[in-house]
């Protein structure tokens, strides 16, 4: 059975180009503005939505603010698609609870990516998170899920603390996500942390790491051939070269934060250049992984040579 997406636009063009990327491989409904599109999430719960922000009357963000207020769709994922370009008006989005945004003009290729990963995402911390509830999984099952992917896992401390090293290659990202999420599943839940935005910053900074870093692929091939972008990354990890090269991820939990830090092998990058994220006038312009990570996280840092991000979640103080 298809999934079912809604888009909600005041434009109709808008949602025409939507629907026309998307009906092949999903089913779509359409909102042309924040009130339709609850009473149609009311009626039958969609399983992601693809929001517009600057609609007449009810805006994106309160159709965004309702939703995630209301337990019974505050689990439904949603993408803003916007034409702002300020980030903070992205920053406020996914404060609000968004797991996602795309920035109008977007390539068709890019929306099948972000839709299909968000549900991807979500659907996985679901079933993790079932699975721990009823007890069928805990750290040392996920931890053969490691080693089932040839990656290598060493726990320092119980869940206190442990570092985790894999390949040079986006086939293990899963993995990884399923072991860290049966490590920090009770933290999260003690503090309120949301999981699911939890793993949205981790999955972009692996990524990040293991195709920016190790394995030296530029973002900026998608702006001419995003065939081409995959096919490089393809071609890298069979290099021993690139692939040989480790993503090495340490976490760390204490009362007061939980800390990730992800540090790969390559070239990193000039630290320097990122803009203020204090600025309210910044661009969309240092990336969307980012952004993300920057509204999600309470605390953002990388190292000089621009390896290594740590990333910092505050837990509730006793």
């Amino acid at each position: 059975m298809k999934q079912t997406i809604l888009v909600v636009d005041d434009t109709i063009e808008n949602i025409d180009v939507v629907v026309g990327i998307l009906n092949q491989e999903y089913k779509v409904k359409a909102a042309a503005n924040g009130e339709a599109a609850l009473k149609i999430v009311t009626a039958s719960q969609p399983d992601l939505v693809l929001l517009d922000i600057m609609m007449p009357g009810m805006d994106g963000y309160e159709v965004c603010t309702r939703l995630k207020s209301d337990p019974a769709t505050a689990q439904i994922p949603i993408i803003f698609i916007t034409a702002k370009s300020e980030a903070s008006d992205i920053v406020k989005g996914l404060k609000m609870g968004a797991a996602d945004y795309i920035a109008k003009p977007f390539h068709p290729a890019e929306l099948h990516e972000r839709v299909r990963n968000a549900l991807e995402l979500v659907a996985t911390q679901n079933h993790l998170h079932a699975l721990i509830q009823e007890k069928t999984i805990g750290a040392e099952q996920t931890k053969q899920l490691l080693d089932h992917a040839k990656a290598t896992a060493h726990i320092q401390s119980h869940v206190a603390q442990f570092t985790v090293s894999v390949p040079s290659s986006t086939h293990y990202i899963s993995d990884l996500l399923a072991y860290l999420h049966g490590t920090y599943q009770d933290v999260c839940d003690a503090n309120d942390v949301d999981t699911t935005q939890l793993a949205i910053c981790l999955t972009e900074s692996i990524t990040n790491a293991i195709i920016h870093g190790n394995l030296e692929v530029s973002s900026s091939i998608k702006a001419d051939d995003w065939n081409s972008f995959y096919a490089l990354i393809s071609e890298r990890e069979a290099q021993p070269l690139y692939v040989d090269r480790k993503v090495l991820l340490t976490y760390r939990v204490d009362p007061h934060n939980m800390t990730f830090e992800i540090e790969d092998e390559g070239q990193g990058f000039n630290v320097n250049t990122l803009p203020d994220p204090d600025d309210p006038n910044m661009r969309l312009t240092s990336g969307r992984g980012i952004m993300l990570i920057r509204s999600m996280m309470d605390e953002v840092e990388w190292n000089d040579s621009g390896n290594q991000i740590r990333m910092t979640k505050r837990l509730k103080t006793p």
